[in-house]
């Protein structure tokens, strides 16, 4: 059967320090077997949806828009491995790295593992000097099969588990995110003497219709200033800081700035009235998903009283055997 492949449609999300249309009429224009329209997101994100005539058109877009994966052909690995596939440039991942230590110093920026985790991306958040957020046993156990010592390591979540914690103490997580009051007699109880915590708070200000989701004790209530008292007055635990949250897809610094404000104005009343010194830092089934790498739940089925497993409890080894970096015990 011969005659011209179909036409191949995409909607690709740039993120640029220049997403200007301007900027992209200059080679979009020029790209044979491409027509594309853009608007522009925010500040920094630009939606193009590109009309290719064949592969190769993909790849002479690529190219324009200075894409190259790497060194490999896109079009090529879409040929071996299918689509979708997740493609990840290490080379970007590491100079992304560098530049927020150079912008903000060594021992200064974490990066969150539920953004993208595996053995090989740990290793390589290791190798360029960041700490790591993990939020579950399951995001703890890929960090150490990649040696990412737990010093560096900082535990979060607003429903950690007691796996979860046990975990954290047997690793010996050198930081723990405290987000409630309630998980400050937790980890008094349970956490190694001299456990470092970081204690998540809400700056605010609350929003009008309500819909914020963001969560930790708030600064406005006077809860937080319960929770730092709270802490300082058990003897096991060591305040090292605070946690906040501004959200997700914040495109625009002001944001940002804000919530410092905030922030280093509660540090201060802190400092002066503790001496504590300023810190940084209802799916079923056949929808669950490994979302912070948390291992899938049993399917068990009931019938005439007896209890049957269907599909059982997934494992911490399952979440690494598709991992190709991870070298199995």
């Amino acid at each position: 059967m011969t005659g011209n492949p179909d036409p191949i449609h995409a909607l690709v999300f740039v993120r640029l320090d220049d997403p200007s249309p301007a900027r992209f009429e200059r080679f979009l224009g020029g790209v044979d077997g491409v027509v594309a329209a853009w608007h522009v997101i925010g500040d920094i994100d630009l939606a193009v949806h590109v009309h290719c005539a064949d592969l190769s058109a993909v790849d002479r877009l690529l190219t324009a828009m200075r894409f190259d994966g790497g060194g490999v052909s896109l079009t090529g690995l879409a040929a071996e491995h299918g689509t979708p596939t997740y493609v990840l440039d290490e080379a970007d991942v590491r100079l992304r790295c560098r530049q927020y230590l150079t912008a903000f110093g060594a021992g200064r920026v974490a990066y969150t593992a539920k953004a993208l985790l595996s053995v090989g991306i740990a290793r390589w958040i290791e190798q360029e000097g960041l700490h790591l957020y993990v939020g579950s046993a399951g995001e703890l156990r890929v960090a150490q099969a990649a040696g990412f010592p737990s010093d560096r390591t900082v535990l979060y979540g607003s429903a950690k588990t007691p796996q979860d914690l046990d975990a954290a103490y047997a690793a010996g997580v050198g930081t723990i995110v405290v987000e409630s009051l309630s998980e400050i007699t937790r980890l008094a109880a349970t956490a190694p003497h001299g456990q470092r915590v970081l204690l998540r708070v809400f700056a605010g200000p609350e929003p009008a219709d309500g819909a914020d989701n963001r969560f930790g004790p708030r600064i406005g209530t006077g809860e937080a200033n319960t929770a730092v008292t709270r802490i300082v007055g058990q003897p096991g635990l060591r305040l090292a800081g605070f946690d906040c949250s501004v959200g997700h897809q914040v495109s625009r610094f002001s944001v940002y700035e804000r919530e410092l404000h905030r922030i280093v104005a509660f540090c201060a009343a802190v400092k002066a009235r503790h001496g504590a010194v300023a810190g940084t830092g209802a799916y079923h089934h056949s929808r669950a998903s490994n979302y912070h790498l948390v291992p899938r739940p049993a399917l068990i089925g009931v019938a005439g009283g007896q209890a049957r497993t269907l599909v059982r409890r997934e494992t911490l080894t399952d979440l690494l055997s598709r991992d190709s970096d991870h070298q199995a015990d």
